[in-house]
């Protein structure tokens, strides 16, 4: 069940972190245990301009659903500032599922 998250706001060039929980489609918390997950951050066209092989997609409490991602400062450094769009896409078993996607701001850092 993909949801849409809360906007974010991020600076270019700073260490981003965005928390996470997982939901089954009756609201309950989805035992992400031996998931893959794969996220990408899209700019306006929806191409990908980051993804996991730079950020740190971690799984923090499997059964609970909760996860975090972690984008370094430097991954974002480059970015220019703007309106992107997130997504999460989570493989658990035999079942592959976009489980949430969100509007991203970036606003431009120092220089």
């Amino acid at each position: 069940m993909t949801t849409i998250h809360e906007l974010h706001t991020f600076y270019a060039g700073d260490d981003w972190q965005i928390d996470g929980s997982l939901f089954d489609v009756d609201g309950n918390p989805l035992d992400v245990t031996g998931a893959t997950l794969e996220w990408a951050l899209l700019d306006f066209t929806h191409a990908v301009v980051l993804d996991e092989s730079v950020a740190q997609v971690e799984i923090i409490d499997a059964v609970n659903g909760k996860i975090t991602i972690v984008v370094p400062d430097g991954a974002t450094e480059g970015l220019p500032a703007g309106q992107y769009s997130d997504v999460l896409r989570v493989t658990l078993r035999t079942v592959t599922d976009t489980m949430w996607t969100g509007a991203i701001i970036v606003k431009r850092g120092l220089p």
